[in-house]
């Protein structure tokens, strides 16, 4: 059901490609992943990967954590969010859109 949700939210902003493809990668591993598995998975350059992140941030349709890895260096962790809070999001940018909020 999650992942529905998410592909229906990726049609109603016009997302496509690689975009859907990280959405789907997030929903199926929930403890969420750092950029590196995210090109490896997705089989996408790092900058096309990176800027779809950018894009679905602004979207809040995820969640960046930092953390420390066992280095001691900063990660960003991308999560995909609850359906409650992606609702909240939608709701949120749709008002920011048309002017009501």
């Amino acid at each position: 059901m999650r992942a529905d949700l998410a592909i229906r939210i990726s049609n109603l902003f016009g997302i496509r490609g690689c975009g859907r493809r990280i959405l789907a990668v997030l929903e199926e591993r929930r403890d969420g992943l750092t950029l590196r598995e995210l090109v490896r998975l997705t089989r996408r350059s790092e900058r096309s990967v990176r800027e779809h992140l950018r894009r679905l941030r602004e979207l809040r349709l995820l969640k960046v954590i930092k953390v420390k890895t066992k280095r001691g260096r900063i990660a960003h962790l991308y999560v995909s969010p609850s359906p409650a809070e992606i609702t909240e999001s939608v709701k949120k940018l749709l008002e920011e859109r048309i002017g009501g909020g």
